[in-house]
């Protein structure tokens, strides 16, 4: 490609005004190598300074420009660091100035000079101060600064603070924002109340107000959002065409077995997660559905009937689970739920493998045919004849790397994973890689509500109390 044809955007950063050698390097441990990067290297916060004003006007907890005399100064040394006061007059009242480690200030303010100092405003008995204000010096005909100010606060570093990086911007985000094309019709950004995209990256950068800085946000959260969802659903129809996975029949008939087995009428909602779930593994499409609900609400029991469908069609099923605890916990559940069935359930943690080679043995001829474990069910030794089904207990706890080693038990096994944690349907959809979700909206008769406490840390012993009555 041609030099001018190329891509302004992609130019070094040395192309920005005022960057030279050195101030490329900072910028680029900063990972901003070109123009684009740093257009899109955005504020994590915003200041708001007000424009210069009389000490009497100065308001807690805002950055505000104040000027005056100064009428004294000290010095105290610390063992740690010093610490340097002034005391500012401007003819009707007084700020104190605070500075700390900064011994050389000693050399450069003193009483009777005139400055203009800017910094957060606090009170300390009643009186206004300023702690590590920044300031210079100024005389009878040095302007006031008559206009407030929105100012960008950049992630930065000792040597390159917020400060240096917003003058960069001065020199490069007007003309760099403009080019940042945009990809929606005008239409669609009218209809979605979003502001294009170059007025978005200048505005994220240089806001006038609050709200300027909201619509820049939301244009730009929308654009990345549009770009995951649009990656997952390639991902989703690449999955769809090319993963196939066991084909389960079901029938009134097995419906009625597994309802009997169970001993429990299941709520509407579980029903409804039930049939979602069996209707995927029905398809001949590898199953990802995420279900959801409270603790109490019973997805043990949805993931049950759904093992038990899958083993009525010949196929082993294993729930992994992230600790022991829980696992032999979901172990003595499924066990009593199966007793006098034909359905064998055995646990995997690393303790049972060592302690029965028979146990392994059983689960790769497929005589196991539930598998209830830990990570020990992901590792290399642990052989099944026919997986069909992968349900995961809290899913969040596994890394993906753990994940994919369990699904690379079975050949493109159904996969069901557990939560019971309250994730919005668009997180639970980015977050679970693209699954189905089927949520657990009610309790099963008779269980109480859920109730969640905070307890402050003065209070544990009292809490400690409450659990050890409970499991008493």
């Amino acid at each position: 490609m041609p030099a001018d044809s190329a891509d302004p955007l992609d130019a070094p950063i040395e192309s920005a005004k005022g960057v030279g050698p050195a101030r490329a390097t900072q910028l680029r441990a900063l990972g901003l190598s070109s123009i684009r990067d740093l257009v899109e290297y955005f504020p994590r916060r915003y200041q708001f300074e007000a424009e210069e004003m009389p000490i009497s006007k100065l308001v807690a907890d805002q950055i505000h420009t104040a000027r005056g005399e100064i009428t004294a100064c000290q010095y105290t040394r610390g063992a740690r660091a010093g610490r340097f006061e002034a005391t500012l007059h401007d003819g009707d009242e007084s700020l104190s100035l605070v500075w700390f480690n900064a011994a050389y200030l000693q050399r450069q303010l003193t009483p009777g000079m005139n400055i203009r100092v800017r910094g957060k405003v606090k009170f300390f008995r009643n009186f206004p101060q300023m702690t590590n204000p920044t300031w210079q010096p100024i005389d009878a005909d040095t302007p006031l600064v008559e206009d407030s100010k929105l100012r960008p606060v950049y992630p930065a570093t000792a040597d390159l603070p917020s400060a240096t990086i917003e003058r960069v911007y001065d020199g490069a985000i007007d003309g760099a924002a403009a080019l940042m094309a945009d990809w929606f019709e005008p239409a669609l950004l009218k209809e979605r109340q979003l502001i294009s995209r170059p007025d978005a990256y200048a505005k994220i950068h240089r806001p006038q107000s609050y709200d300027d800085a909201h619509h820049a946000h939301r244009r730009l959260v929308y654009d990345e959002l549009m770009l995951l969802q649009l990656g997952l659903g390639i991902a989703r129809r690449a999955r769809g065409d090319r993963l196939s996975a066991p084909l389960v029949r079901a029938d009134k008939l097995l419906d009625e077995r597994i309802r009997k087995r169970f001993g429990f009428a299941l709520t509407r909602a579980q029903e409804r997660s039930a049939y979602d779930i069996v209707r995927d593994m029905q398809s001949g499409v590898a199953m990802n559905r995420l279900l959801q609900g409270d603790v109490g609400s019973g997805k043990t029991a949805v993931a049950l009937y759904a093992m038990l469908v899958a083993i009525a069609n010949k196929l082993q099923t294993a729930l992994l689970a992230p600790t022991e605890v829980l696992a032999e916990q979901h172990y003595f559940n499924l066990s009593q739920l199966m007793k006098n069935s034909g359905v064998n359930v055995g646990l995997f943690t690393q303790r049972t493998k060592r302690k029965n080679a028979a146990l392994m043995e059983s689960l790769a001829e497929g005589d196991i045919h539930i598998a209830v474990g830990t990570q020990a069910l992901i590792q290399g030794d642990v052989d099944f004849a026919n997986l069909g089904l992968v349900v995961v207990d809290e899913q969040h706890r596994f890394g993906v790397q753990q994940r994919a080693k369990l699904k690379s038990k079975g050949l493109a096994a159904h996969y069901l994973v557990m939560t019971a944690t309250p994730i919005p349907r668009t997180l639970a959809l980015s977050f679970f890689a693209d699954f189905d979700v089927s949520t657990i909206d009610e309790l099963p008769p008779g269980r109480l509500p859920i109730q969640t406490t905070t307890v402050r840390k003065d209070n544990a012993i009292r809490a400690y109390d409450l659990i050890t009555r409970e499991v008493a």
